[in-house]
């Protein structure tokens, strides 16, 4: 048995949390200046169900984005629960953000549209995803 220091465990915490605030930075990067979207806000800590709101200004024009970010080349990641039900409550707003993170750059940003579409098992907290899972499309950086 082997088990990890504090420091180690502070230090993955903070790779985590740098690569999550690059991904989400350049999601907002994307989302204000390719799609011209007027308001653009990181609502991750407000635990909606996803980490970035985007509005045209107009009322058809509300998009609800959770961002995954992580180190590039990495096969998978996680949806929570509630992730996972704003996507199916939200189908027509809901996008799901993939940024590669390397160094301190994005180097690959995808999307894919709802890509939740079938009921959530009772009791079911989180599920595991791969990259494989749905259909991506890449957007420039």
């Amino acid at each position: 048995l082997q088990g990890v220091t504090q420091q180690q465990v502070s230090q993955d915490v903070a790779a985590r949390q740098r690569t999550e605030r690059l991904a989400v930075e350049a999601v907002m990067k994307y989302e204000r200046e390719k799609l011209g979207m007027s308001v653009v806000q990181d609502v991750g800590a407000e635990k909606r169900g996803y980490d970035v709101y985007a509005s045209t200004g107009l009322s058809d024009g509300h998009r609800f984005i959770e961002v995954k970010g992580r180190v590039a080349g990495a096969s998978d990641f996680v949806l929570t629960r509630n992730e996972m039900h704003t996507c199916l409550n939200e189908q027509d707003r809901f996008w799901l953000a993939l940024a590669d993170v390397e160094g301190d750059s994005v180097v690959r940003l995808r999307y894919a549209k709802a890509p939740i579409t079938e009921r959530i098992q009772f009791g079911m907290t989180q599920a595991v995803f791969t990259t494989s899972s749905f259909e991506w499309e890449e957007v420039p950086l």
